[in-house]
Order: C-alpha cells, then structure tokens, then sequence
C-alpha cells in the first residue's frame, strides 16, 4: 500500500503517488507568537498623543495597562472614533483634525517618541521631516504595526 508523503518536492514522488500541493494557514495571534500584545502597545502609542488631560508622566504604567486590557481586542478604529467622541464632548479637534494641523501637545510626542523608539518606530517629527506621514492615523499604524511586531513580538511558550 502506498501512502502520500507530506514533504513531497514535486507533484509525483519517486513511486509515481500522486502528492497534491497543500498550504496551510495560521492565525498567528497568540498561536505562535503572541502579537495581540505588542499590537495593542503600539495602538496605545499611536493614539496617546490625543488622549484627553492625560499628563505625559501618567503615559507610561498603570494608565497604559489599564487602557491595553479595556481596549484588547477592539478595532484600532472603533478606538479612534471613541477618542474622537470624547474629544468633541470636551469641546477639542479630532484626531485627524490634530494630526493635520501637527498640533500634538510636545511634552507628550516626546514621552510617545521615546515609546516608539523601543518598538523599532521613526519619531513622528522624523516621518514628517521625510514626508512619509500618512493622511490618515489608521493607514499610519497598519504599517507601523508590522514594523513594531519585528520588534516586540515573542514566541508562544
């Protein structure tokens, strides 16, 4: 009886089975690496900067730990738009209003920058110098989250 070999190299083995070519597929999230970690850190990062009455010295510790585990899971932009929301009850610019305006507060994008550092992440003030800013914050942290998961993920135990 002849059996299908899974590491075929071609379509016909040596004894004439034919191998049918198989891929395979992994959801990655928390299978062999954990990325839902690393990817909420960087979601946390690219949306502190318009966070409201939040102190630059208050970014880092428990606020953020506190933020990460209400908002796991959660589509970086349903986070937005609840941002968003909340600034206009405050009577402030949108996110994107901000963005466009390059009116971030300083003492918090130098906290921020310091935090994108350490993901493997250019400055804001270094993409802008570049002209690499994307229009739009959601197209901005797509990218930077594959460049920060190089980074910042780890495999699974």
């Amino acid at each position: 009886k002849k059996y299908l070999r899974s590491y075929a190299k071609s379509d016909d083995d040596d004894d004439g089975v034919q191998v049918p070519k198989v891929g395979v597929l992994f959801d990655f999230d928390g299978t062999v690496g954990d990325t839902e970690t690393p990817a909420m850190e960087v979601a946390y990062w690219e949306l502190a900067p318009y966070f409201i009455d939040t102190p630059p010295e208050e970014l880092n510790g428990r606020y953020k730990l506190d933020w990460i585990r209400e908002n796991c899971g959660k589509p970086f932009g349903e986070m937005q738009e609840h941002l968003d929301e909340q600034r206009e009850q405050a009577g402030l610019m949108s996110v994107e209003e901000i963005r466009a305006d390059k009116a971030e507060d300083l003492e918090i994008m130098k906290v921020v920058n310091n935090a994108r550092a350490k993901m493997g992440l250019k400055s804001i003030q270094q993409i802008r110098d570049e002209g690499s800013e994307q229009a739009v914050l959601w197209d901005q942290a797509r990218g930077e989250f594959e460049d920060a998961l190089r980074t910042l993920a780890q495999p699974c135990d």
